[in-house]
Protein backbone atom coordinates (compact mmCIF):
# COMPACT_ATOMS: atom_id res chain seq x y z
CA UNK A 1 0.00 0.00 0.00
CA UNK A 2 3.02 2.22 0.75
CA UNK A 3 4.25 1.73 -1.89
CA UNK A 4 1.50 2.64 -4.33
CA UNK A 5 1.59 5.66 -2.77
CA UNK A 6 4.93 6.62 -3.33
CA UNK A 7 4.82 5.99 -6.90
CA UNK A 8 1.51 7.72 -7.39
CA UNK A 9 3.20 10.39 -5.41
CA UNK A 10 6.71 10.29 -7.85
CA UNK A 11 4.30 9.99 -10.86
CA UNK A 12 2.82 12.86 -9.99
CA UNK A 13 5.92 14.93 -9.46
CA UNK A 14 7.28 13.88 -13.15
CA UNK A 15 4.05 15.03 -14.87
CA UNK A 16 4.23 18.87 -12.72
CA UNK A 17 8.16 18.50 -13.92
CA UNK A 18 7.02 18.19 -17.24
CA UNK A 19 4.58 20.61 -17.48
CA UNK A 20 7.18 23.15 -16.05
CA UNK A 21 9.65 22.54 -18.29
CA UNK A 22 7.74 22.41 -21.19
CA UNK A 23 8.49 24.78 -23.33
CA UNK A 24 7.11 27.48 -26.36
CA UNK A 25 6.54 25.67 -29.46
CA UNK A 26 6.75 29.25 -30.87
CA UNK A 27 10.87 30.40 -31.89
CA UNK A 28 11.08 33.84 -31.24
CA UNK A 29 13.51 36.52 -33.01
CA UNK A 30 14.50 39.98 -31.75
CA UNK A 31 12.17 42.31 -33.82
CA UNK A 32 12.73 46.03 -34.51
CA UNK A 33 9.47 47.76 -34.07
CA UNK A 34 9.46 50.94 -36.56
CA UNK A 35 8.41 54.63 -35.10
CA UNK A 36 5.02 53.73 -36.31
CA UNK A 37 4.65 50.32 -34.34
CA UNK A 38 5.88 52.39 -31.67
CA UNK A 39 3.36 55.18 -31.00
CA UNK A 40 0.65 52.45 -32.03
CA UNK A 41 2.44 50.34 -28.94
CA UNK A 42 2.03 53.83 -26.65
CA UNK A 43 -1.43 54.67 -27.68
CA UNK A 44 -2.45 50.83 -27.03
CA UNK A 45 -0.78 50.98 -23.54
CA UNK A 46 -2.09 54.66 -22.60
CA UNK A 47 -5.65 53.75 -23.24
CA UNK A 48 -5.66 50.44 -21.47
CA UNK A 49 -4.71 52.89 -18.25
CA UNK A 50 -6.71 54.83 -15.94
CA UNK A 51 -5.23 58.11 -16.83
CA UNK A 52 -4.35 58.12 -20.66
CA UNK A 53 -2.61 61.00 -20.58
CA UNK A 54 -0.34 60.07 -17.82
CA UNK A 55 1.88 57.81 -19.36
CA UNK A 56 5.56 57.96 -19.34
CA UNK A 57 7.48 54.96 -21.22
CA UNK A 58 10.59 53.50 -20.47
CA UNK A 59 12.06 50.70 -22.18
CA UNK A 60 10.24 49.21 -25.37
CA UNK A 61 11.60 45.46 -26.90
CA UNK A 62 10.04 42.88 -29.21
CA UNK A 63 10.08 39.62 -30.59
CA UNK A 64 8.45 38.28 -33.60
CA UNK A 65 7.43 34.42 -33.95
CA UNK A 66 8.34 32.01 -36.10
CA UNK A 67 3.96 32.48 -37.18
CA UNK A 68 4.50 36.05 -37.49
CA UNK A 69 3.34 37.43 -34.27
CA UNK A 70 5.17 40.29 -32.96
CA UNK A 71 4.94 40.48 -29.16
CA UNK A 72 6.55 43.50 -27.34
CA UNK A 73 7.03 44.08 -23.72
CA UNK A 74 8.32 47.60 -22.17
CA UNK A 75 7.97 49.91 -19.02
CA UNK A 76 5.27 52.36 -18.06
CA UNK A 77 5.20 55.22 -15.73
CA UNK A 78 1.08 56.18 -15.58
CA UNK A 79 -1.27 57.05 -12.46
CA UNK A 80 -3.40 54.98 -10.58
CA UNK A 81 -6.74 55.47 -8.83
CA UNK A 82 -5.31 58.51 -6.56
CA UNK A 83 -3.39 60.21 -9.37
CA UNK A 84 0.39 59.45 -8.06
CA UNK A 85 2.35 58.28 -10.49
CA UNK A 86 3.25 53.91 -9.86
CA UNK A 87 6.85 54.15 -11.13
CA UNK A 88 7.95 52.14 -13.85
CA UNK A 89 6.12 48.92 -14.27
CA UNK A 90 6.31 46.00 -17.41
CA UNK A 91 3.44 45.74 -19.84
CA UNK A 92 3.28 43.24 -22.34
CA UNK A 93 1.05 42.62 -25.19
CA UNK A 94 1.11 41.95 -28.95
CA UNK A 95 1.22 43.91 -32.01
CA UNK A 96 -1.84 43.02 -34.26
CA UNK A 97 -3.61 43.51 -37.54
CA UNK A 98 -7.33 44.62 -36.98
CA UNK A 99 -10.18 43.20 -38.96
CA UNK A 100 -10.05 46.77 -41.37
CA UNK A 101 -6.10 46.16 -41.95
CA UNK A 102 -4.69 48.94 -39.35
CA UNK A 103 -2.56 47.37 -36.30
CA UNK A 104 -3.68 47.63 -32.99
CA UNK A 105 -1.57 47.07 -29.94
CA UNK A 106 -3.31 44.58 -27.76
CA UNK A 107 -2.27 44.44 -24.00
CA UNK A 108 -2.49 41.38 -22.25
CA UNK A 109 -1.49 42.61 -18.98
CA UNK A 110 0.52 45.61 -17.04
CA UNK A 111 2.12 45.22 -13.73
CA UNK A 112 0.04 46.53 -11.25
CA UNK A 113 -2.94 45.25 -8.71
CA UNK A 114 -3.73 42.45 -11.29
CA UNK A 115 -0.59 41.26 -12.47
CA UNK A 116 3.31 40.99 -10.57
CA UNK A 117 6.38 42.86 -12.35
CA UNK A 118 7.74 39.41 -11.90
CA UNK A 119 5.23 37.52 -13.80
CA UNK A 120 5.34 40.13 -16.62
CA UNK A 121 8.94 40.03 -16.64
CA UNK A 122 9.09 36.42 -16.90
CA UNK A 123 6.68 36.26 -19.68
CA UNK A 124 8.40 38.30 -21.43
CA UNK A 125 11.60 36.66 -21.07
CA UNK A 126 9.73 33.32 -22.15
CA UNK A 127 8.61 35.06 -25.02
CA UNK A 128 12.32 35.67 -26.14
CA UNK A 129 12.14 39.60 -24.99
CA UNK A 130 14.53 40.29 -22.42
CA UNK A 131 16.67 43.79 -23.43
CA UNK A 132 16.42 45.56 -20.01
CA UNK A 133 12.36 45.85 -19.72
CA UNK A 134 12.53 44.79 -16.02
CA UNK A 135 15.76 48.21 -15.73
Amino acid sequence: MRLTSVSGLVGAALCLAACVTKQPTDFNRPYALSEVEQKIVKFGVATSLKDPGSPIFGNMAASISDKGVVQVCGTVNAKNSYGAYTGLQPYLGVLATSGAGNKVFVVNGIAGPRYSAQAVIMTCAQRGIGGGIDS
